[in-house]
């Protein structure tokens, strides 16, 4: 049951499911390009502390992004920034 309302609720309102799915993933690519690509690479192994707190910084920052993502879903399931008649 609640895999079929979840099927309608995506064909109730597509644009902005996807638009949510889309933003997020948009800000879970920056957060890795960032970390993989800008941040790693300029840090030395022989100062692990200092790398133990980049990698759980960039783990958190991840579990924010998808919070915010739950609490989109959440805002749109129950119609607060797109009513189902309007």
């Amino acid at each position: 049951r609640a895999f079929g309302g979840a099927v309608r609720f995506v064909f109730r309102r597509p644009l902005p499911v996807a638009g949510l799915y889309g933003l997020a993933l948009l800000l879970l690519g920056v957060l890795h390009v960032l970390y993989r690509w800008g941040l790693m690479p300029h840090l030395s192994l022989d100062w692990w502390p200092l790398v133990l707190v980049v990698q759980q910084a960039f783990i958190l920052a991840r579990l924010w992004a998808r919070l915010v993502r739950l609490a989109g879903g959440v805002a749109l399931y129950r119609g607060r920034f797109y009513p189902a008649g309007g």
